[in-house]
């Protein structure tokens, strides 16, 4: 019994550890002369943070261009366009397997009125976006091929109920939050649909440019309360970047322009106005940090040396990092970064003590 239970656990290892596949990629930019960032940073932005997602989860292995003389199970093209007239960036990745179906996906993102950081997150959003959802459609697809009770029942279904029935577990997937899966499905009512069902594609294609991305978005605002503003942030910005998903694939939308633009009005608000929070929640934590550097001049005489900044002052104040460090006998100057919040606070010392600002 020992020895069977052995030779499963080890066959279960096995399988967890199946061998990746080997994928050669190529990245190319089109700009009609275009450039919101160096040809560099998009592609290190947008291609070599897509091509970090897919290997994450450890199904592909990624080789460049350069190495197509080894031998490899399929080639990954990874195409960044850019509309400037529209100011939108699009990311669409193809990946080809060796006796297997070819899969795609792409996000497109508005980034009008960004500034450099913006374009850039914008960048790694669309290449994170992009392979995710490109991992979640191998897996399920895979999965759905090598069920042969799915594919046995699927054969006996018409093709209008297969497709009644995949809008459906479409629809109940985006409702459980699962949105990468509900969008498998919506594109594969749109691919099956024929003219006969063309009103399913229909909805299905209005899903994928508006009502999956939206419906995501107001989950994130519903499931913002009641949580650590620096997690709040990060939210807040991936809020704003589904709206500008939004904006890019509903340019023929007026209404819907305007919707989403004031929405992204009140997010831009909301940011600053939680950004004011965290400075503040910020400037707080550093009251320790004022009130030991004024008991040791006190006590000491004299301003501590960077030495004892780091390993008798700031230790005592796990959250905070030293920038930069002045003093002489009369005067200190300290930069010190707050680690939960991400704000950089000045401490500065006199003989008439020590005060605290936002650098």
């Amino acid at each position: 019994m020992r020895l069977l239970l052995c030779l499963v656990l080890c066959f279960l290892s096995a399988a967890s550890y199946a061998k990746p596949f080997l994928i050669i990629t190529e990245t190319t930019i089109s700009n009609d002369n275009w450039y919101p960032l160096p040809v560099r940073d998009m592609k290190a932005a947008a291609a070599d943070t897509a091509l970090a997602e897919l290997s994450a989860n450890g199904r592909f292995e990624i080789k460049k261009q350069s190495n197509t003389s080894q031998q490899h199970d399929g080639n990954l093209q990874l195409d960044i366009s850019l509309i400037g007239p529209a100011k939108i960036v699009k990311l669409t990745m193809s990946l080809h397997l060796k006796d297997k179906p070819s899969y795609v996906s792409s996000v497109s993102m508005d980034i009008h009125g960004m500034d450099y950081q913006g374009i850039y997150n914008a960048f790694e959003h669309v290449g994170r976006e992009a392979a995710k959802r490109l991992n979640v459609k191998t897996t399920m697809t895979q999965k759905n091929n090598n069920d042969d009770n799915l594919n046995n029942h699927r054969q006996g279904e018409s093709v209008a109920s297969a497709i009644i029935s995949d809008y459906d577990q479409a629809q109940e997937l985006k409702r459980q939050e699962h949105f990468h899966k509900a969008r498998v499905l919506f594109e594969k009512v749109v691919e099956e649909s024929s003219k006969a069902e063309r009103r399913w594609s229909q909805m299905a294609e209005d899903e994928l440019r508006y009502g999956l991305p939206i419906f995501e978005a107001d989950n994130l605002l519903l499931n913002n309360t009641l949580q650590d503003p620096s997690m709040l942030m990060q939210k807040m910005e991936k809020v704003e970047h589904l709206y500008r998903q939004i904006l890019a694939d509903n340019t023929d939308k007026p209404q819907r322009v305007i919707e989403i633009n004031g929405r992204l009005d009140n997010a831009s608000i909301s940011r600053k106005a939680l950004a004011n929070a965290l400075k503040a929640n910020a400037l707080s934590g550093a009251i320790p940090l004022r009130l030991m550097l004024q008991e040791y001049y006190m006590s000491m005489g004299k301003w501590p040396d960077e030495t004892e900044i780091t390993e008798q002052i700031i230790d005592y104040a796990p959250n905070f990092s030293l920038v930069s460090y002045q003093s002489n006998k009369e005067k200190l100057e300290l930069v010190v970064k707050d680690n939960k919040y991400g704000a950089e606070i000045q401490l500065a010392g006199s003989g008439q003590g020590v005060t605290v600002q936002l650098k």
